[in-house]
């Protein structure tokens, strides 16, 4: 095949115009992420269904997948449709990266690409299509340095995008602002996740960095109820050496043990040699159990 592609040029261009196509082929079919909702329930029908969105490199696709469907059979059983319900042409803003759905709902979901770009996208149903919908981008967010996408959080009331080393969270809905930005890592950051309800949450990792950002976000974190003269005290490098921590605490773990073992020994091994002293080494022993365990429950 060599030899006759270099003798003849139409055949040369006919094996590159394939080339070409395969890998068009395989850039459409390909996947990059997957998202994948809570299921919702139908009281009408008794069905419960929910959206799985395939984005790949040029194209993203949303499949209907029904849960506890009556097959021919009469059983109950899930399947996933065979064609999707919607599809969208998302490769122009970059390959997708991550992609999440709306906390608690079904029809809103954000992509993040690899060029920095932050896909909002709605789900809508469209009249006489035979259920068929469409998937459309609503708005366009872009990233501080158009830095690649690693993990993003979708909610009623904001979008938190991992970027880079730095994190990002945009405003939505009524309270639509500026969006607040803050270097969160000395590194990238590959994944996030957001805690609602719990206030220890905000003293994990990068949050430890949120009084950098602004006043406002100051107040938010329980940190920022510190006084700022106490500051001085907190490690906020903690996060970035943590490889320190590691081998003191396998020593500190292995002290432990050694010296557990060694009382464990001598309690024991003490009353062999005077058996007049069993008695109150087995009052020991049981003690010390007793204390070790309700100081571990503490602890």
């Amino acid at each position: 095949q060599k030899n006759k592609a270099s003798i003849n040029p139409a055949f040369d261009a006919k094996r590159q115009k394939l080339s070409a196509s395969f890998v068009d082929k395989v850039e459409l079919q390909s996947v990059t992420t997957l998202a994948w909702p809570t299921a919702t329930y139908d009281p009408t029908t008794g069905a419960s269904m929910s959206y799985v969105a395939l984005c790949g490199k040029r194209l993203s696709t949303v499949w209907r997948y029904e849960h506890n469907y009556a097959g021919t059979d009469g059983l109950f059983t899930s399947r996933l449709d065979e064609s999707p319900v919607a599809t969208a042409v998302t490769g122009v803003y970059g390959w997708p990266t991550c992609s999440a759905w709306m906390l608690m709902e079904t029809d809103a979901i954000v992509v993040g690409t690899s060029s920095g770009n932050v896909l909002m996208m709605r789900l809508t149903r469209q009249e006489g299509s035979g259920g068929r919908m469409a998937l459309e981008a609503e708005r366009v967010l872009r990233t501080p340095q158009l830095q690649p996408v690693y993990a993003l959080h979708y909610s009623l009331s904001r979008v938190c995008v991992a970027s880079g080393n730095t994190i990002t969270v945009w405003p939505i809905g009524g309270d639509e602002g500026a969006p607040l930005t803050w270097q969160a890592h000395s590194h990238n950051i590959s994944c996030l996740d957001v805690d609602h309800g719990d206030e220890l949450g905000p003293l994990v990792s990068s949050c430890f960095h949120f009084p950098e950002a602004t006043p406002k976000c100051f107040e938010v974190c329980l940190i920022g109820k510190v006084p700022k003269p106490e500051l001085q005290y907190f490690n906020f490098s903690a996060p970035d050496n943590g490889t320190m921590f590691i081998p003191l605490s396998m020593f500190i773990a292995f002290g432990y043990v050694l010296a557990v073992s060694a009382l464990d020994a001598m309690v024991v091994e003490a009353p062999i040699e005077n058996l007049l002293q069993c008695a109150a080494a087995s009052r020991i022993q049981t003690a010390i159990y007793v204390v070790r365990s309700l100081a571990g429950i503490l602890a």
